[in-house]
């Protein structure tokens, strides 16, 4: 797996997923809520791949995404 970020410290952008040697993978974009926590993952086709649900405390309620 690699992962590429934002212009911040914990500002996840992309997750690529790398098989073998080659440099080609399938690629994931990463969701924010207006709090920055991580909601949901898209892949390239722009299909919602994963969500992720919290409570008022951020705790999480559904979903996926580690």
């Amino acid at each position: 797996m690699v992962y590429t970020s934002g212009s911040g410290i914990d500002d996840p952008v992309i997750k690529a997923t790398v098989t073998g040697t080659s440099t080609y993978g399938q690629a994931s974009y990463y969701h924010a809520d207006g709090l920055g926590s991580i909601v949901g993952l898209s892949n390239s086709t722009d299909s919602t791949t994963q969500t992720e649900r919290f409570d008022a405390w951020g705790n999480k309620l559904v979903g996926t995404i580690p």
